[in-house]
C-alpha cells in the first residue's frame, strides 16, 4: 500500500487526475490476471467482459471525456501510473495468498508495518519538509486522518475479505472505489459531477453483476 500510494502520488504529480485513476484502475485486468496464473485457470468470456465495461466505464466516471481539453499524457507520468496499478494488484494477491490461514488480525499488523517500512524510505527526502513548524500540524492532522480512512480500516477489511474471496474477484470488486469516491466528492465536497461520470458510475456497478456460470471458489472458507 506504501509503494501504491507514492506511485500514485508521483503519477498525480506528471498526469491530470482523471488520467491517473484510468491508470491506477489498470489493478482490474492485472489482478485477475495474477490470479489466473496462480490457479492455472484462464478466467471465462464474462469474467473478461466485466473487466472491459469497468475499464470502459472508468474512462468516463474518472471524467476523462468531461474534461478532454485538459488531456495530456508523459511517459514518466504512465510508467509510475501503471506501476501503481502492478503494485496495488500484488498487494491484493499477496493479501490472498500468504500466510491467509493466520487471524487477520496478525496479518493487518504484518501489513501495516510494511506499509510504514516503505513509507518512511520513499518520503525521507521530504521528512523534514513535512516535520517543519510550518507545516507540521497540517500534516498530522490530514495526515492522521488519511492513514485511519486510507489505510488502517480498508487493510483490515482487506485481511478480513481477500483470503475468503480471492484476489481476482476483490481485484474486481475494488473497482467500486471509484464510484463511491465520485459520490463523496458530490455529498461532500459539493463538486458537480457531469453525467457522463455518473453513466460510468452505474456502468461499473451493473458490470459487477454479470457472473460466470461456476463461480470461482473461495480459497479459505
Amino acid at each position: 500500500m506504501g509503494l501504491t500510494a507514492w506511485t500514485f502520488t508521483k503519477t498525480v504529480e506528471c498526469l491530470p487526475a482523471s488520467v491517473a485513476v484510468v491508470l491506477q484502475f489498470q489493478f482490474v485486468w492485472i489482478g485477475v490476471l495474477l490470479d489466473a496464473v496462480y490457479r492455472k485457470q484462464w478466467p471465462g468470456g464474462r469474467r473478461w467482459l466485466m473487466i472491459a465495461l469497468i475499464l470502459s466505464a472508468t474512462v468516463l466516471a474518472a471524467g476523462v471525456l468531461s474534461d478532454f481539453d485538459h488531456f495530456y499524457l508523459t511517459w514518466s507520468g504512465v510508467a509510475f501510473g501503471l506501476l501503481c496499478a502492478i503494485c496495488y494488484s500484488f498487494f491484493l494477491f499477496f493479501n490472498a495468498h500468504v500466510v491467509s490461514d493466520a487471524h487477520w488480525s496478525q496479518r493487518t499488523f504484518y501489513i501495516m508495518v510494511g506499509c510504514l517500512a516503505s513509507t518512511l524510505v520513499l518520503i525521507l527526502p521530504d521528512l523534514e519538509w513535512t516535520l517543519s513548524g510550518e507545516t507540521f500540524g497540517a500534516a498530522m492532522l490530514y495526515g492522521g486522518l488519511m492513514a485511519v480512512l486510507g489505510y488502517a480500516i480498508p487493510i483490515v477489511f482487506f485481511a478480513i475479505g481477500i483470503p475468503r474471496i480471492g484476489s481476482g474477484i476483490s481485484s474486481i470488486l475494488c473497482a467500486c472505489e471509484l464510484p463511491m469516491a465520485v459520490i463523496v466528492a458530490m455529498l461532500i465536497l459539493g463538486e458537480k459531477i457531469a453525467w457522463l461520470q455518473w453513466v460510468g458510475v452505474v456502468i461499473i456497478f451493473v458490470s459487477l453483476f454479470i457472473r460466470e456460470p461456476d463461480a470461482e471458489p473461495a480459497p479459505q472458507q
